[in-house]
């Protein structure tokens, strides 16, 4: 059977006949479906095309190795959701170490422009964010600095669109109340 037969056969067939022979064909034919979408679904969370090309490859390893465990017959939802799942860890990752912390505090020196010649006061934007649990932190980054909607949010997080807006609600409220405290301490008014 040829690459072009390969083509009209259904995920389902090409998933089985994978399982059975680990035939190269049939996951090329699965690889050549999926990779633009696996692709656009991970940079959508990413916002970075290395980031993205790395997750979508990590994404297509997991159905490699882990297709003995695939059930069900739809293999795009499931390669979809490793695929977000697994930008989620990235972007997670990335927020915690220091090359992310320093990546999503200049972007908030972008987003925040006119706070720009004033290090100090983004200085204390920056640590005051910080300072926020990361159900409110993660939120609020994502929707102030990188323009995600409640929707995209929700999706990424896993949280419904509610959630999502409690917690901005609640990451402003706890912002502004931080913000009020700091700058009627004597040491910012010097």
């Amino acid at each position: 059977m040829g690459a072009d037969d390969l083509r009209d056969l259904p995920d389902e067939v090409l998933v089985k006949r994978f399982k059975a022979t680990r035939e190269e064909a049939s996951f090329s034919e699965i690889f050549r479906r999926y990779k633009k979408s696996v692709y656009q679904r991970c940079l959508a969370v990413l916002r970075s095309p290395p980031a993205a090309e790395d997750v979508t490859q990590e994404t297509f390893v997991r159905l490699f190795e882990g297709v003995e465990g695939l059930r069900g017959s739809n293999l795009g939802a499931w390669l979809h959701r490793v695929a977000w799942n697994l930008s989620m860890d990235h972007l997670a990752r990335q927020l915690r170490s220091e090359a992310g912390k320093r990546e999503a505090q200049s972007s908030l020196t972008e987003v925040l422009g006119a706070l720009q010649t004033d290090h100090r006061l983004v200085d204390q934007v920056r640590a005051i964010i910080e300072q926020l649990p990361s159900h409110q932190r993660i939120p609020m980054k994502l929707f102030y600095l990188a323009g995600y909607s409640y929707k995209e949010i929700a999706r990424y997080l896993g949280y419904t669109e509610a959630e999502v807006k409690s917690y901005l609600q609640n990451g402003k409220r706890q912002f502004r109340i931080k913000w009020e405290e700091l700058k009627s301490s004597p040491r910012v008014s010097e």
